[in-house]
């Protein structure tokens, strides 16, 4: 009974019916568990840059699903969470955060970006805000990457 205390606390249990977020690398090559940062994928790889991006384009009104390209192309390992935060462009020009639902709740997780790789951030956006929070408009992911706030902007557009 002890055993099974003490590795609760290791793994740190949280229980919530919401889909977080995933990270999924770019360049991993399925014959071997090391990455291979300047793949021909990644031109970029070594440009001296972090930056977060989505896809071109507008995405449709309260998406499932929104996914986060993170460019990691310094020689530093970037940390960063599940937790992130949206904000809408309001009609004034200023960047107004979104409310999240009540009883939203994070895995409190650390999440690796390695030096000179691609790699996502999945987010499942209605889960966190409802599809009534996530309208047509401009709007910016936000998050914490080695404790410096970094921002991605995209366009949500009509269903």
């Amino acid at each position: 009974m002890v055993w099974l205390g003490i590795c609760a606390a290791l793994v740190g249990c949280t229980t919530s019916a919401i889909e977080g977020p995933e990270t999924v690398s770019h360049h991993v090559d399925p014959s071997s568990s090391v990455s291979d940062p300047a793949s021909s994928e990644d031109p970029g790889a070594y440009d001296g840059e972090f930056s977060l991006s989505v896809g071109e384009g507008a995405l449709p009104a309260a998406p499932e699903e929104i996914v986060i390209q993170i460019h990691n192309g310094t020689d530093e390992e970037f940390s960063y969470g599940e937790a992130y935060w949206l904000e809408r462009l309001s009609d004034n020009g200023k960047w107004e955060m979104l409310e999240y639902l009540p009883d939203t709740a994070w895995h409190d997780i650390g999440i690796l970006a390695a030096p000179h790789s691609q790699s996502e951030h999945r987010i499942h956006p209605v889960n966190y805000y409802g599809k009534e929070a996530l309208t047509q408009g401009h709007y910016r992911y936000g998050n914490t990457f080695n404790g410096e706030t970094y921002y991605a902007e995209f366009d949500l557009g009509e269903v």
